[in-house]
């Protein structure tokens, strides 16, 4: 089958969740015989050293008529502001308007003029903008979250007042969207039951399929990590890492330094424009890392203080193939069929993340338990084994 694979950027590098589960979904098709070429925006900075990397794994980038790419310029902070502005009035939600380009439609059209395709797949609701508008192919979108249920938890649980107001017109934005896009489709992927259900009651239709990531198992339990190190891998410019970090470093880590003096933390991600984060000791903020493996080899306990989001957290899959154990909120691990106690360690509130993280640190037992369940699990729903019965069928 020949696929036009339509996302928001190219699947590369695979240092966030939705390039690590674009990539797995291209390289499955692939491995099925499908042909599939990628049209994308390219982020300047790595548009030539990742666009050769896909290359080299035969991966067809779609360009425009003239040859080239359409890349992401980084707006600053005032652009963003106007932007928005001049979105508030449209029934687009922002999160879609921003990535319109009147080029990047006009090269999709003329591909599909003038090529044979028999699937038009598109990563990310935001995307489907670009659906061509021709019939006689199957149209299949992939979503990472629930755009509208993402947005209502971050309107009930965000820490600042400008974002909160700014999630509850994303929300309305979105219930409509939603409704008039997802029936465009043959075929919706998600990532876990709990996005299936909510995609149903929208479309009230049975053509959604649950497609987990898939992640490979990388080392096991290590015995000589650092005693009291934990570790947060996630972009501070996504609003629920940002606000899970802000409210972790206000409500959990003063607590925690009474308790163990010699504790410190790791956050390793792409920082806010602007710094809003509490300065305590024993945090360390690395910005981004390209090569987290260091991180990943020697931290204690990984942690999940998200408050709001949907979709699927990949970070704790990615741990869990580090053979690092994990302590997650509730919202943190939703879609994950985990269970308090046997993967990973799931709290409700500040107070009880203190304790389970002071009493992880303590028990090597309880560690050594949580990190081989997560393995089981791991090799029981996130093998390449079981994606490729899905798709098979």
């Amino acid at each position: 089958m020949n696929i036009l694979y339509i996302t928001q950027t190219l699947p590369l590098p695979l240092d966030n969740g939705g390039n690590i589960k674009s990539y797995s979904t291209i390289s499955l098709l692939k491995k099925l015989g499908h042909n599939v070429t990628i049209f994308s925006f390219v982020d300047d900075e790595y548009k030539i050293k990742y666009e050769k990397m896909l290359k080299e794994k035969d991966f067809i980038i779609g360009k425009t008529k003239k040859n080239s790419f359409i890349t992401i310029k980084r707006n600053g902070f005032v652009k963003i502001i106007i932007h928005y502005l001049l979105n508030f009035l449209s029934i687009k939600p922002y999160s879609v308007s921003k990535f319109y380009c009147k080029d990047f439609a006009s090269s999709i059209e003329d591909y599909v003029k003038t090529h044979q395709i028999d699937c038009v797949w598109i990563g990310y609701l935001s995307m489907s903008q670009y659906l061509p508008e021709e019939t006689g192919y199957l149209k299949i979108l992939e979503q990472h979250n629930v755009d509208s249920i993402f947005y209502w938890r971050m309107f009930q649980n965000d820490s600042f007042l400008r974002w909160k107001i700014f999630a509850f017109f994303e929300w309305i934005k979105y219930l409509l969207y939603e409704k008039n896009q997802l029936k465009k489709f043959d075929k919706i992927t998600v990532m876990s039951d709990v996005d299936k259900y909510f995609i149903k009651n929208i479309t009230h239709r049975n053509n959604i399929i649950v497609t987990p990531p898939t992640i490979k198992y990388k080392i096991p339990f290590n015995k000589n990590r650092e005693k009291k190190t934990l570790l947060f891998v996630g972009s501070l410019r996504w609003y629920p890492n940002k606000d899970g970090i802000y409210w972790y470093l206000k409500s959990i880590h003063p607590k925690l330094i009474k308790l163990i003096p010699d504790i410190h933390i790791n956050i390793i991600g792409k920082l806010p424009r602007r710094n809003i984060f509490p300065i305590y000791p024993g945090v360390k903020f690395w910005g981004y890392q390209r090569n987290l493996e260091r991180f990943w080899k020697k931290s204690t306990v990984f942690i999940v203080p998200i408050r709001y989001g949907s979709g699927l957290r990949l970070k704790i899959l990615e741990a869990m193939s580090w053979g690092i154990p994990i302590i997650s909120t509730d919202e943190g691990a939703k879609g994950l069929e985990v269970k308090n106690g046997r993967e990973i360690l799931l709290v409700q509130s500040g107070k009880d993340f203190t304790d389970k993280i002071e009493l992880l640190l303590n028990k090597k037992n309880l560690q050594k338990k949580l990190v081989e369940n997560a393995y089981i699990f791991l090799s029981k729903n996130h093998s390449l084994n079981k994606l490729q019965k899905i798709f098979t069928t």
